[in-house]
Order: structure tokens, then C-alpha cells, then sequence
């Protein structure tokens, strides 16, 4: 158990989240199209998810909730394994063993089942859109991967300061930058600490503006440590963008926010709260893992 500052921080996390989701309770839940209306900006217009566009969590290989319950506000799916992989994430429709009954998965309406679609679980139908399913998201992979950045170079947050992308030529730490919308690429590694503030992300007043964040590193893409990640000015989880050619990390006690496209694989570590997406193996292999009690709810539209 945590104690003293680092309790209350995950404490005041915890009920801010609790806040968050009866904002989304009373959005609805129709999700056709990966974001908001509205003049995207720079950045281009958010991804079509396709099928994705429902789902809190998606993985190739594995995937595996841990040993401590979570709570995920959206359907989960394993495009390319068994539900035996599904491990961890008692839920419905899910096996009693060996996975754990108390992790929760409902819609995002916190009421009605949620679902967990593997090759043999799920109803026929569903179990059928599989294929489709992964043709989607890698068509969001591709399309985010290949979205063209703004040659700018970006070395600290003052250089980051009120442009519309650019690109990161060495591992960056986001803590106390503040992005406007747009394109930002980088071949190494992004951390996100906390040590200089949150990073926030400033939509400038429109609701509509599409951040995507983008890192091409070869092991690790984006590993956040207690960092968090503020929307402003009108910006929406449901048009900012995560993606990564490799693996990223959502470490613990991390307020995240956007929609992770990930080649390979994600870790959320414990408590994590994201308002966003998790999907993992947009290249055809990858798991994702929730190593303690975290919360992943899918935006509104």
C-alpha cells in the first residue's frame, strides 16, 4: 500500500477519474469514428479506428490484467490467440479459471457487459469480425506512422512552444511541455516524469484539434514514470493520438490521455488511469499487460 504524499496522489487520482466517468456515462456511447468533429487542424483528421473504435483494450498474443483487479470501460479483444491467452481478466463471457473475477469489463456505460472476443470466445458473430478488426487497427497504424511531421526541430519545451509539430531528434522528456495540435515524430525514446510539471496539451479553443505523437524508437517507444497528461483549451482524449513502432509503458500512478496504437506491445502499470484506448499489435504480434489496479475508459465521440 502506498503512504503519505504518494497515497494521496493516487487517492485524488482515483476520485478524479471517478468524476470522469459519469461524464462519460452521460455522453453516450456511439463510437463510429476515432474522434471528434470539427476543424482537426494540422494534424489532419483523427484516424478512421473502423471496429476498433469500441474497444479499451486490444492485443495479438496475450493479454494479462494481473493479479489485482482493474476496471475497463470498453470491449477487450485478442485478434490473434486464444482465450487461455486472456489471462488475469475474469469478466464476461470469460471462464472462471484461471482468470480473476473481480476485474470488471463493461461498456462504457458502467452498466451494461462489456465483452471479450477471442478465436473461441464470443458469439459467432463477433468471433467473425476478428480478422477486420485487426485489418483496422492496422490500418490506424499505418495511417499515424505515416501522417508527415513538420521538419522543425524540437529540443525542449521552449523550442516546442506554440508550433504545430515538429520533430524530436533525440529521447525527450515531455514533463512541462505544452503542444499545440498537430504532428510530432521522434526516433527515439519519449519519458514523461512529472520532474518539470504535466505535459499538456492545448487545443487553442478547438474542440475538434487532432494531436498525434509519434516515436519510431526501436525498443521502447514512450515510458512514462508518475507522469500525467492535461487536456486544455477545448483538447479531447478522443483526438489525441499515441503510436509507437515498438512497445510504450503507462507507468504508475499516470493520468493518460489518448488512444495508444502500439506495433508491438503495452504495459499499464499500477494505478494508471486512461481516459483513451490500449492497442497493442498493430503489426501482427504483441500483449498487452495491466500490472496492478487501473482504470481504461474508451472517450466519447
Amino acid at each position: 500500500m502506498r503512504t503519505g504524499t504518494g497515497y494521496s496522489k493516487t487517492f485524488s487520482k482515483m476520485m478524479w477519474l471517478f468524476a470522469l466517468l459519469l461524464v462519460v456515462l452521460a455522453t453516450g456511447c456511439d463510437r463510429d469514428h476515432g474522434g471528434a468533429g470539427g476543424d482537426p487542424g494540422p494534424a489532419g483528421p483523427a484516424p478512421n479506428l473502423g471496429l476498433a473504435s469500441t474497444y479499451g483494450i486490444i492485443a495479438f498474443d496475450a493479454i494479462n490484467t494481473g493479479t489485482i483487479a482493474s476496471h475497463i470501460y470498453g470491449d477487450v479483444a485478442l485478434t490473434g490467440g486464444v482465450i487461455a491467452s486472456v489471462t488475469g481478466a475474469g469478466a464476461n463471457n470469460v471462464p472462471a479459471a484461471p482468470l480473476l473475477a473481480s476485474t470488471s469489463v463493461t461498456t462504457s456505460d458502467g452498466v451494461t457487459p462489456g465483452i471479450i472476443i477471442a478465436s473461441d470466445n464470443g458469439t459467432a458473430e463477433k468471433i467473425a469480425t476478428l480478422p477486420q478488426l485487426q485489418l483496422d487497427l492496422n490500418a490506424a497504424y499505418q495511417d499515424l506512422i505515416n501522417r508527415p511531421a513538420p521538419a522543425t526541430v524540437l529540443t525542449d519545451a521552449a523550442s516546442a512552444e506554440g508550433v504545430n509539430g515538429g520533430t524530436f531528434g533525440a529521447a525527450t522528456d515531455l514533463s512541462g511541455f505544452v503542444l499545440s495540435p498537430g504532428v510530432y515524430a521522434s526516433i527515439a525514446t519519449y519519458g514523461l516524469s512529472n520532474a518539470a510539471g504535466p505535459l499538456v496539451l492545448d487545443a487553442g479553443g478547438n474542440p475538434g484539434a487532432v494531436f498525434i505523437i509519434r516515436s519510431t524508437a526501436g525498443g521502447s517507444g514512450f515510458t512514462s514514470t508518475t507522469g500525467d497528461v492535461v487536456l486544455r483549451n477545448g483538447a479531447r482524449s478522443t483526438n489525441v493520438f499515441w503510436v509507437v513502432t515498438n512497445n510504450i509503458t503507462i507507468g504508475t500512478g499516470t493520468f493518460f490521455q489518448g488512444t495508444v496504437v502500439a506495433g508491438s506491445t503495452i504495459t499499464v502499470v499500477d494505478f494508471a488511469n486512461v481516459e483513451g484506448r490500449m492497442l497493442a499489435g498493430a503489426l501482427g504480434a504483441g500483449a498487452l499487460t495491466l500490472t496492478g489496479t487501473s482504470i481504461i475508459v474508451v472517450p466519447a465521440p
